[in-house]
């Protein structure tokens, strides 16, 4: 993930049990990984870090490629996700 923030990374796989990963759709639009939820940077495509605050175990915020994306621990242990577009947070630019 480029100049990816080791702390942001090490807090979601240690809340998730996931590894976040990086990608690109077919259509070269970026992609944060963790686990089964997909994150797509909208509007510009973002090589820097993701953005991550924990509020406790059990939920999760991560900013990235203008995307705010709350993760939530359900009680069967799987992560759902809710996300807004952020385009101020998060560092990035513009593809040509």
């Amino acid at each position: 993930m480029g100049e990816s923030n080791p702390y942001a990374m090490d807090l979601i796989a240690e809340l998730t049990g996931h590894t976040p990963l990086h990608g690109e759709a077919k259509d070269g639009q970026q992609l944060l990984i963790i686990g089964e939820i997909v994150i797509a940077a909208k509007s510009f495509g973002l090589w820097g870090d993701p953005t991550t605050y924990q509020s406790s175990d059990r939920k999760l915020q991560v900013r990235w490629g203008g995307q705010s994306v709350t993760l939530v621990k359900n009680d069967d242990g799987t992560w759902a996700a809710q996300a807004f577009a952020d385009p101020i947070q998060g560092k990035a630019r513009f593809l040509d």
